[in-house]
């Protein structure tokens, strides 16, 4: 080891314990900020309804309590002109209940008020949270606006208006499989996207429910346990009554392979710079620009197609016809070569990156990112104490003696 090296680790090592300590000083400040206030003090306030009612907003958000007289299906909708609402629900025990069976699910709706649908109990007593999504009009003062109640009952009949976009699905893509000794039972990752049925309650009012709306509603099924190529039916049941079909076609992959036609732009990286370190394994913040890839199709056709991030996925993944192109490293705990596997459909093809050692200056930079940076991110909850003043250290010196090695 150098003596410049010692003299700058020596100084490195005063100045994180300094750190600590004034970062733990600081923290007690913030600490008080942190446990003070919070939902549980808001919902010892929450204001008691019994139907419609007008929502004041004058704060971030308020709570509203609700307890119903009759179980069943619930409409509960809020418009506010202008500015952005939201609606969230929990039950006694401040248990979010969206987005599940027993629960509720969204409706499509404006972009200034919602509308939700609540499957509840009656006698149980549920929170309504209700607030704006534009903090800004909090500064003015207070809002109010009408807020429905409606009481549906359950569901008695629903008419498919269209179904999902998706209609065409690949074996061994578009499904996944539950493995038992005596039998595999599959099932499509099924994508409801695009789908609008007209559902009837029984107290006579219709509403049209959307998308992933239709799946918390309705139990789905299909013709058979096992799944077979061709037409398969799809069948939105409620109360064990079949409400609504429609069929989806499941055929074989149609690509024969994929290979690499061209390396990306940059296939060299440094340890511990161009990318993040997970303890003392280092995962490259690859740039895929330039790649090229060919597809090669069962019929005897093939498509090359230049990488393009995608914006939903991001920089390791871009959509050809539909579907996701991948390209992944896995990362390595030391300088050398790494794998890129570059995946599409069911086949597969690679290709390497190479993984410089770091300069000396480098080097120091890794060993101040490993402790400053982790130390000022934990430090948001008291709960992280123990990592820092453990675990921290621990990640430091095994990241210190690895860089000594290079």
């Amino acid at each position: 080891m150098s003596k410049m090296f010692k003299k700058c680790l020596s100084l490195f090592l005063c100045a994180t314990l300094l750190l600590c300590v004034f970062t733990i000083q600081s923290f007690a400040v913030e600490k008080n900020g942190i446990l003070d206030g919070g939902k549980n003090n808001k919902i010892e306030t929450a204001i008691e309804v019994t139907g419609d009612f007008t929502a004041t907003i004058n704060k971030e958000y308020m709570f509203y309590k609700f307890t119903p007289t009759q179980s069943g299906f619930y409409r509960v909708s809020g418009d506010l002109p202008d500015i952005g609402a939201y609606l969230w629900v929990y039950d006694s025990l401040m248990n979010d209940i969206d987005y599940n069976k027993t629960g509720s699910f969204w409706n499509y709706s404006s972009d200034t008020g919602f509308e939700e649908f609540l499957n509840l109990e009656a006698g149980e007593t549920y929170y309504f949270e209700i607030g704006l999504y534009y903090d800004e009009v909090l500064l003015t003062g207070s809002v109010s606006f009408d807020v429905s109640i409606d009481y549906l009952g359950s569901i008695t009949g629903a008419t498919l208006v269209s179904p999902p976009d998706k209609l065409t699905y690949i074996k061994g893509v578009d499904e996944y499989d539950y493995t038992s000794p005596d039998f595999i039972y599959y099932e499509f990752y099924f994508d409801i996207t695009g789908a609008f049925a007209d559902v009837t309650f029984s107290q006579g009012q219709t509403y049209t429910l959307c998308d992933y709306a239709l799946e918390i509603a309705f139990e789905k099924s299909y013709d058979t346990e096992k799944r077979h190529l061709g037409v398969n039916n799809v069948y939105f049941s409620y109360d064990e009554t079949v409400m609504f079909t429609f069929t989806i076609t499941l055929i074989e992959s149609p690509v024969e392979s994929i290979e690499i036609v061209r390396l990306p732009d940059k296939t060299v990286y440094t340890f511990g710079i161009d990318g993040s370190l997970d303890y003392d394994y280092f995962y490259p913040q690859t740039d895929f620009t330039g790649l090229q890839v060919k597809i090669n199709y069962t019929g005897g056709t093939s498509k090359t197609v230049d990488w393009e991030n995608s914006e939903d996925y991001g920089s390791g993944v871009m959509i050809v016809n539909g579907y996701p192109l991948y390209a992944d490293c896995y990362g390595t705990d030391e300088p050398g070569d790494a794998a890129v596997e570059v995946y599409y459909l069911t086949k597969t093809a690679e290709f390497n990156i190479s993984i410089n050692s770091p300069s000396f200056f480098e080097k120091l930079s890794i060993l101040f990112n490993i402790t400053f940076t982790a130390t000022l991110d934990s430090f948001s909850e008291l709960s992280y104490l123990p990592y820092i003043l453990f675990a921290a250290p621990v990640n430091f010196f095994t990241m210190l003696f690895k860089l000594i090695k290079m």
